[in-house]
C-alpha cells in the first residue's frame, strides 16, 4: 500500500479500480482480522451511526450517482479507520524506509519522464500503460509537467508535499548531511517539474513554517547541531542549487520557466487567460449557490455528477454543496477521530507539515482519496505512538 500510493493513474482497470484502492482493501481486510487488533466500541459505534445518518440524508435526495459515492465514502473511511488499529500497535521504522524508497522511486521516474522525453526523446510510458495521457504541457509545449505514476501533476505534488516530506525526515534522521541534501534536492526537483499551483502554494507555506520555527530538532546527538543553526541556510541551498543546475543545463530554460510560473501566477490570480481557473471560479460561485439553496442537506451525493457538471476541485466545497451542512460536521468528525490517533507532540516539524499539506490540499482537489495524506496518517501514528524518538 505504501509503495503503491502514488500510483494511480497506471495498471488500472476501469476508471475506479487502482492499484492504491486495491492495496488499501487488501490491507483492510488482512488486518481485521488481526488476532491482535482490538477496536473501540464507542468509536466503532459513532461510525456506524455516521454513516446510517448519511444513508438516511442522501436517500431524501437520491440520484442516479448517490449509491456509488454511498458506498465510496464508507467504504474507503472505514478501510481507513481499521487500518489505523494497525499503526497504533505498530512500529514505523521499517516501514518508514520503504515509503523512503517508494518516494525516491517516483522522483527517478519524473527524471526519466521529463529529461528522458527533453534530451533523448524517450517516453517511460510506452513501456508503462496509463490510463490518461500526460498531455500537461508548459512554456508553449517545450517541456511537459511531471505526472510520475499519478492521474495528474497535482496529484504526484500531494504525494511529494506529504509521503515526500516524510521520507525528507527520514534521510535527515538517519543519513548524513550531504546524502539529505542530494535527496532533498532530488526532492524538489520533481516537485518544481510538476508545476502545480497548488504544490506551489503550499511550498510557500511550508518555507514560511521553515523560517518561522525552523526544522525540528532531531534528538539524534549526530544531527542535532545541523540542524539547529544550519536549517533554512539548508533548505535554501538545496532550492539554489537546484535551480542552478536547471537552468545551466538548459534543460528548463528562460522561456520555459517564465511561462510556467506565470501560468502558475495566472490560476492563483484567477486572470482572464486562464481557462481553467476561471471555470474553477465559476464552480466555486455555483457550488456555494447551491449551499445555501440546501444548506442542511444538500442535494445528495453525485449530484454535479449526475448533472455532468465540474466540480468545484475543492473537496471541503463539493462536501457541503452536496451534502449539506449535516453531512459535512459529520464526515469532519470522522476525521477528527481518525487524527485523533497521532501524538503530535512527538512529531518534528516536517512529519507536521506533511498532515497539514494532505488536508490542505482537499481545498485543491475534489477526490479525498488521493492516497498522500492516509498513507502519512498511517506512519505518523506509527511514529508517535509506538517509535524510539532518540
Amino acid at each position: 500500500w505504501i509503495l503503491l500510493a502514488s500510483w494511480s493513474g497506471v495498471f488500472r482497470i476501469g476508471e475506479s479500480v487502482t492499484l492504491p484502492m486495491v492495496s488499501l482493501l487488501i490491507m483492510a481486510i488482512t488486518v481485521a482480522f488481526h488476532p491482535s487488533i482490538k477496536f473501540e466500541l464507542a468509536k466503532l459505534g459513532f461510525l456506524f451511526a455516521t454513516f446510517s445518518i448519511l444513508i438516511f440524508l442522501n436517500l431524501l435526495q437520491v440520484n442516479i450517482k448517490t449509491v456509488n459515492y454511498l458506498v465510496v465514502y464508507i467504504g474507503f473511511f472505514t478501510s481507513i479507520y481499521i487500518i489505523v488499529q494497525y499503526a497504533r500497535v505498530t512500529s514505523s521504522s521499517f516501514l518508514n524506509l520503504v515509503n523512503f524508497l517508494s518516494v525516491l522511486l517516483i522522483l527517478f521516474v519524473i527524471m526519466i519522464e521529463i529529461f528522458g522525453a527533453r534530451i533523448f526523446d524517450f517516453n517511460i510510458f510506452d513501456y508503462v500503460p496509463r490510463s490518461k495521457e500526460n498531455t500537461a504541457l508548459v512554456g508553449g509545449g517545450l517541456i511537459k509537467r511531471a505526472y510520475g505514476f499519478s492521474t495528474e501533476p497535482t496529484q504526484v505534488g500531494n504525494y511529494l508535499l506529504t509521503c515526500g516530506l516524510l521520507a525528507m525526515s527520514y534521510s535527515l534522521k538517519y543519513h548524513r548531511g550531504s546524502i539529505s541534501l542530494i535527496f532533498s534536492c532530488f526532492w524538489l526537483f520533481g516537485l518544481l517539474l510538476t508545476f502545480s499551483a497548488a504544490s506551489m502554494v503550499l511550498l510557500g507555506l511550508n518555507l514560511f513554517a521553515l523560517i518561522l520555527f525552523g526544522l525540528p530538532r532531531f534528538k539524534s546527538s549526530s544531527q542535532r547541531w545541523f540542524l539547529k543553526k544550519q536549517s533554512v541556510k539548508y533548505f535554501f541551498g538545496t532550492f539554489l542549487i537546484t535551480w542552478i543546475f536547471l537552468t545551466f543545463t538548459n534543460i528548463l530554460n528562460n522561456a520555459i520557466v517564465i511561462a510556467g510560473f506565470t501560468k502558475i501566477l495566472s490560476k492563483i490570480t484567477v486572470t482572464q487567460n486562464n481557462v481553467s481557473a476561471i471555470q474553477r471560479f465559476d464552480m466555486f460561485k455555483y457550488s456555494f449557490s447551491l449551499f445555501s439553496e440546501s444548506p442542511l442537506i444538500g442535494f445528495g451525493f453525485g449530484y454535479l455528477s449526475s448533472k455532468d457538471l465540474m466540480s468545484p476541485i475543492n473537496w471541503y466545497l463539493m462536501l457541503l454543496a452536496e451534502g449539506g451542512l449535516i453531512s459535512f460536521i459529520l464526515l469532519m468528525l470522522v476525521l477528527a477521530i481518525l487524527f485523533s490517533n497521532v501524538t503530535f507532540v512527538k512529531l518534528n516539524l516536517l512529519e507536521k507539515m506533511s498532515l497539514f499539506n494532505g488536508l490542505f490540499y482537499l481545498v485543491f482537489m475534489s477526490t479525498f482519496y488521493s492516497m498522500g495524506l492516509w498513507v502519512a496518517l498511517f506512519l505518523c501514528i506509527g511514529m508517535s505512538r509506538n517509535d524510539s524518538r532518540d
